[in-house]
This record gives structure tokens, sequence and C-alpha cells, in this order.
């Protein structure tokens, strides 16, 4: 899936790329981002430490908003609370972040026979070098390394579950379970904040559903996704503690 992290995304090309070489992950791309997609296979460990929120992003094919889950990252736009330097602090880093600067997409084949998910790389990632620092994408016959091998594999599992998730957001929907999110709150320094924009699922609805419904969300796993989005939701004092411990440091220095 190629988000917005992706701000010039070519697919990987055996002539093209050859010689290139990726650097460490640079997290500071994800810098001015509060927020980033997040898949249902993360809930529970990305619940642990990030609110997980549902934004409308995007129109599906009949037109309906297209809803999807993200991880809050930060209390204002263009704010991202866990980014320090070129490195993540956090246990759990997004899989959105740490697939980067790869990603998959879906494109016509060679030999005509439809589409077929092919790997791209964002060539405006400053990681991306000609060597000799780093580690090979290709070899010199043009094959993908082991590094790029591996990378495939995660990638693969991500579009899995990206191309699914958004199921799970539209049978929220369809049981009418969600409500707008509005948090607010005060900083130590007196500083207030606001988060708006995003959706929550609606405890009280959630409670009021037939039997029926409970019975099907339990058996399918989706309840327990359910119950891991609501446990996130305390994770916005930690992002108010981080931000008063940030700006705590900065005054400091």
């Amino acid at each position: 899936m190629i988000t917005a992290l992706y701000k010039k995304p070519a697919l990987l090309d055996r002539t093209r790329h050859a010689g290139k070489h990726l650097l460490p992950l640079d997290v500071s791309v994800a810098a001015d981002m509060n927020a980033l997609f997040c898949t249902f296979g993360e809930f529970v460990e990305a619940g642990k430490e990030y609110p997980i929120l549902f934004v409308n992003s995007g129109t599906n094919e009949d037109g309906s908003p297209q809803l999807n889950p993200v991880v809050l990252l930060g209390l204002s736009a263009g704010e991202n609370l866990f980014v320090e330097g070129s490195q993540w602090f956090g246990r759990y880093v997004p899989a959105a972040l740490r697939c980067y600067p790869l990603g998959l997409t879906r494109a016509a084949r060679d030999d005509g026979t439809g589409e077929g998910l092919s790997v791209v790389v964002d060539e405006s990632y400053a990681g991306l070098v000609d060597g000799p620092e780093g580690v090979p994408l290709l070899t010199a016959a043009g094959e993908p390394t082991e590094t790029l091998t591996n990378a495939m594999k995660l990638l693969e599992l991500y579009d899995q579950e990206a191309q699914r998730t958004p199921l799970f957001c539209q049978r929220l929907r369809e049981l009418d379970l969600l409500k707008g999110m509005r948090a607010e709150g005060t900083l130590n320094d007196g500083e207030s904040f606001s988060v708006d924009g995003f959706q929550v699922v609606d405890e009280d609805k959630l409670r009021a559903l037939p039997d029926a419904a409970v019975l099907e969300l339990y058996r399918n796993g989706m309840l327990a996704l359910i119950y891991a989005h609501l446990g996130s939701l305390s994770c916005l004092q930690r992002l108010s503690d981080r931000k008063t411990q940030l700006k705590t440091q900065a005054a400091a220095a």
C-alpha cells in the first residue's frame, strides 16, 4: 500500500536501480505526519502505545467514503511526537514505516494477463544511495538480494492486511458503531490542545447490538479488534505526557 510517505514512488527496475543500496531506516521522513495508516493486524501491539482512530480517507468504488484506521502520533497537524532525529521513540514502529521506502502496487503484467503486484521504491528517500554504504537491493545479475527477498515477505503480508482492513471498517459502519471524536486537554505548562476529525467506536451502541451481531463479531475476531481499539484510547494521555516531556527538554536546552 502506497501512502503519503512516498514522495516519488517508482517501479523497482533491474536497470534503473542497478547498484542501489539502502541505508538503515531514517524515520525523519515521517516527522511531519501526525497519523499513519494501521492495519487490523497491528491493533493489539500498536494499541499499547498509540491511540487507534478511524478517519475517512478517499472514496470507495460505489462513491461512499472509505474509512481507515490510523495510529495517532501527534496532538496537532504536522506534529509527530515519536521522531527523534532519524530514530523512532517507541517500542512499536508502525508497519507502514517499517516497509518504507519499499512498497507494493498493482501494475499491468508484461504478458498482458492483467494486474499483478510489483515492488516500488521511493526515489526521493535520502537513504537510497549508490553504495558502497548500505545493503544492495539487486545482485549484479539484477536478481533480488536476500535483503529485498525478506523485505518482499513483509510487504506481501502488509499488503494482504491492508486490503482486508477496510472490510473491517465497512462492517463497523454497517452496524452504525462509529461516532465523531473530539479530545481536548491542557499540558502541564498551560498550553491547550484539541484532537478532532477522527471517529471512534461508540461503546453505548456496541452494548446495544443484538446478540446475533455480537456473536458474529466475536466469532470473526472483530470484537477483539474493537476492544483493542477502545483500550488504545487511553494512550491519548501518553501523547500529552510525551509532548510535555519534549517541551521541557527543549526549554532546558
